[in-house]
């Protein structure tokens, strides 16, 4: 890990700034958990499920007597199974699916890189965004990023600004087999729940339960990250983390605009109604924002870090960035989609850190 100099005796952390971001994540996730599930339509999937006993659940999403115990948690994962199944049938239900793919993607490739860099914070461990994941499916990935991943990751770019000799962030990439084994995990649980959207195994299918399932049980693939040892790229410049971003905005973009050229309408028709048509629409839009909401937060913890290490070293390797012109352009913004924006914002960060660490000057 490069040490670029050794911090003044007064050290500048920016504990004010970060402490609000990580609080406002919380808060926000929270309300976004309360409007998904508070805010609906009176007959619609919750009313449908409130008039179902466990026993009849089961039985309406496939479950043989007997396989499921039919306590709270069989409950819970049995009510998603119904969600997913429910919301599935929806006729643009596809192109949300592709829309939250494109969001979510970015975010999920930097906690998992993040959790394979040798020197990371014991914090960003695989354990902590499978944690996240596991929540998410309970009350939204969305609302689970921000009340958990978010106040970690400001907490632990925090603890950088205390330390008495101060890196360059982000870390230098880990090793290229691992940047594949991360990068692979992710696209698996991408890939879990392809089976849901095809005829033969979808949600009027008589063998949608099998994949149903296996998508619910998806943050378990993470576990394999949990047994890969932490490491470093050797051969220079090491760009395996930054050229995956780049990989990454580029295989966005399509997913992104065939998601909104299905969903758009639905977006369209629900502000000139005022609301959705269906709880499904309604809870994972607000899903779909709670994961722009965290990697824009993310961006903001990054401002404030870099900062302090600009006092405390004089070396400027990352810009200042606050808004989204600053950040990645307005035109890239809506032209790429926020997928492949935050990607390339990622694969930046990851350049301009290791030309840093290489004595080379900005481009």
């Amino acid at each position: 890990m490069a040490r670029l100099s050794e911090l003044p005796a007064a050290v500048p952390r920016p504990t004010a700034p970060l402490a609000f971001l990580g609080a406002f994540a919380i808060v926000f996730g929270l309300t976004l958990r309360h409007l998904a599930f508070n805010f609906i339509n009176p007959g619609d999937f919750y009313a449908q499920l409130a008039h179902l006993d466990t026993p009849a659940l089961y039985r309406d999403i496939g479950v043989a007597p007997g396989a499921w115990p039919e306590n709270e948690a069989g409950r819970i994962f049995g009510s998603l199974v119904f969600f997913f199944r429910d919301m599935l049938r929806l006729p643009r239900a596809d192109g949300l699916i592709l829309i939250l793919a494109s969001v979510f993607a970015p975010l999920i490739t930097f906690q998992t890189l993040e959790s394979l860099k040798q020197g990371r914070h014991a914090l960003l461990h695989p354990a902590l965004f499978a944690l996240s994941a596991a929540l998410g499916q309970v009350i939204l990935i969305g609302a689970a990023s921000n009340i958990l991943w978010v106040p970690v990751y400001a907490y632990t770019r925090w603890q950088e600004t205390s330390k008495k000799t101060v890196d360059i962030h982000p870390l230098p990439s880990p090793a290229r087999w691992a940047v594949h084994t991360g990068t692979t995990t992710t696209l698996l649980t991408a890939l879990t729940f392809l089976p849901m959207l095809l005829p033969s195994t979808g949600p009027d299918s008589g063998n949608f339960l099998l994949p149903n399932v296996v998508f619910q049980a998806y943050p378990l693939l993470y576990v394999i990250l949990f047994f890969l040892p932490l490491s470093r790229q050797s051969d220079k410049p090491r760009a395996a983390a930054a050229d995956s971003y780049r990989l990454l905005s580029v295989l966005l973009i399509a997913p992104w605009w065939a998601g909104v050229y299905k969903y758009g309408p639905v977006v369209l028709a629900a502000w000139r109604r005022g609301g959705f048509t269906h709880d499904g629409y309604h809870v994972l839009t607000l899903d779909m924002i709670g994961g722009m909401v965290a990697a824009y937060l993310m961006v903001l913890i990054d401002s404030y870090a870099d900062e302090a290490r600009v006092k405390a070293t004089g070396e400027r390797v990352h810009h200042r960035r606050f808004f989204f012109e600053e950040i990645f352009g307005l035109m890239g913004l809506l032209t790429l989609g926020p997928g492949a924006a935050f990607a390339l914002y990622f694969r930046r960060r990851e350049h301009l850190a290791e030309r840093a660490r290489l004595g080379l000057k900005d481009e």
